[in-house]
C-alpha cells in the first residue's frame, strides 16, 4: 500500500487537484461528502 497524506485544511487548489485526479465533475465531487455543488465551486 502507498502512504496516504493527511491534509488538515484544504485549499481551493488542493481540492481542485483532487477532484480532477478523481475525474469527477463538481456536482459528483460534492455528492461524496454531501455538500452543495455551489460550495465546492466557490
Amino acid at each position: 500500500m502507498y502512504p496516504v497524506a493527511t491534509v488538515q485544511c484544504w485549499t481551493g487548489a488542493e481540492t481542485k487537484a483532487l477532484r480532477q485526479a478523481m475525474r469527477l465533475s463538481i456536482r459528483a465531487f460534492a455528492a461524496h461528502p454531501g455538500v452543495d455543488a455551489r460550495g465546492v465551486n466557490k
